[in-house]
């Protein structure tokens, strides 16, 4: 046997497994033919052939059993190799409810060929034991799992049916005047039975369920009509504005970008007094596409401000490829640069270089009058964080603005 990376070659008349064994890889099959057989009577019954792109021995691995079948070469093969470790990690990370309609599947198929075996050794069918379903405790444990994702799922279709969601707003303020300038739309779900529902709670589940997109679109409508709310008290010469995140999950393709483009022009949604949100994980996943994406909004009149800068590629070496406003400067540094000389030195160097690529910065995470101080000093041009005001609802937003306006 030569092997290669996860690449195998065997020769014809070599097997792969045998029915029996425990699992600890499945393979793909690159070339050559393999036979798949099972025993009837003391007989190897063939009753599949593999062939380039073909799977094998994947059942065993999903599910911790036994090998159904034995695998042989026919003739010379190269196999793909994948570890048990590989598809384990692919399980976990999959969807409950698929995970649990896989293993239920694979438990009928195993009680099926259990079934077959029986009569094919003189057994009768009166003399198979019917087990209770689900009585396998990690088969218990995926349903309870698949349970609980399809509830939440139901319950997040709901609360946006229900107008349950809520945008709360916190404020952005002008560090070298003191002035509330913007604020950012940050979403919670008022839930009759939890109460307020912080978003690390659902918008995982949003994501993974599509959910993000009416979601999304709900924001933007939201904040809309909100910003033009703050606007009606504003000095029209300082108009307020309104940043809004958006989620990678939002615009996959094209077809999601042309949806929120159309809800925008069928809801005469406005964007010259917004700020879109964008993460650095985003920006990179794929680079061309997005600064399209972006420009394209852009012609709406938004301005694009980068989230969490310096947690991810931390580069401002991309950063003119892309139509980007202003950087919001992470609130770990932000929060330490007090105490930390390199959180300092960073959130310094960041402001410089904001300033020098013609971006302004917005400072998240201004926690203590020290935090806003060192800010100003550094030329800083926003903050934002629980030293001005925790994220509030429209209308304690629009008493702050009041108040700022009679000062």
């Amino acid at each position: 046997m030569e092997t290669e990376g996860y690449r195998i070659q065997l020769p014809a008349g070599a097997v792969i497994f045998q029915e029996g064994e425990a699992g600890d890889r499945a393979y793909i099959v690159d070339s050559g033919l393999v036979g798949v057989s099972t025993k009837v009577k003391d007989r190897d019954l063939r009753f599949a052939i593999a062939q380039h792109g073909d799977i094998l021995g994947e059942m065993a691995l999903i599910d911790d059993g036994v090998r159904t079948a034995t695998a042989t070469v026919l003739s010379d093969a190269e196999l793909i190799v994948i570890p048990k470790e590989y598809i384990h990690r692919l399980i976990g990370t999959a969807d409950p409810t698929v995970n649990l309609l896989m293993q239920i599947v694979l438990q009928r198929y195993r009680e099926m060929k259990g079934h077959f075996d029986t009569v094919s050794a003189g057994g009768s069918i009166d003399s198979i034991e019917v087990k209770p379903k689900l009585e396998n405790d990690r088969l218990k444990e995926q349903t309870e799992m698949a349970v609980r994702r399809v509830t939440e799922e139901q319950r997040l279709r709901e609360a946006l049916d229900n107008n349950e969601l809520r945008l709360f707003y916190q404020p952005i303020v002008d560090l070298q005047t003191g002035l509330i300038l913007g604020c950012e739309a940050l979403i919670r779900w008022q839930d009759p039975e939890r109460g307020l529902v912080p978003p690390i709670q659902f918008i995982a589940l949003a994501e993974e369920t599509g959910l993000i997109e009416p979601i999304g679109h709900w924001i933007f409508s939201e904040a809309h009509q909100a910003v033009k709310e703050f606007n009606q008290l504003a000095d029209k010469a300082n108009p307020f504005f309104v940043s809004v995140n958006l989620s990678s999950r939002q615009i996959e393709t094209d077809a999601q970008v042309e949806a929120l483009t159309d809800h925008l022009l069928d809801n005469d949604i406005e964007l010259a007094n917004f700020k879109i949100e964008i993460t650095e994980t985003l920006l990179m996943s794929d680079p061309l596409r997005i600064s399209q994406v972006l420009t394209d909004f852009k012609r709406f009149g938004c301005k694009i401000a980068l989230d969490d800068f310096g947690t991810g590629y931390s580069s401002f070496s991309y950063l003119h490829r892309f139509p980007i406003d202003s950087i919001k400067i992470d609130r770990s540094f932000v929060s330490t640069m007090a105490e930390n000389p390199t959180s300092k030195a960073i959130v310094r160097t960041l402001c410089t270089l904001a300033e020098s690529l013609e971006m302004s910065t917005i400072a998240e995470g201004v926690e203590e009058e020290k935090d806003q101080t060192m800010l100003q000093a550094f030329n800083c041009d926003f903050g934002q964080g629980y030293y001005y005001s925790k994220p509030i609802p429209k209308d304690e937003f629009i008493v702050l603005i009041q108040k700022q306006l009679e000062r």
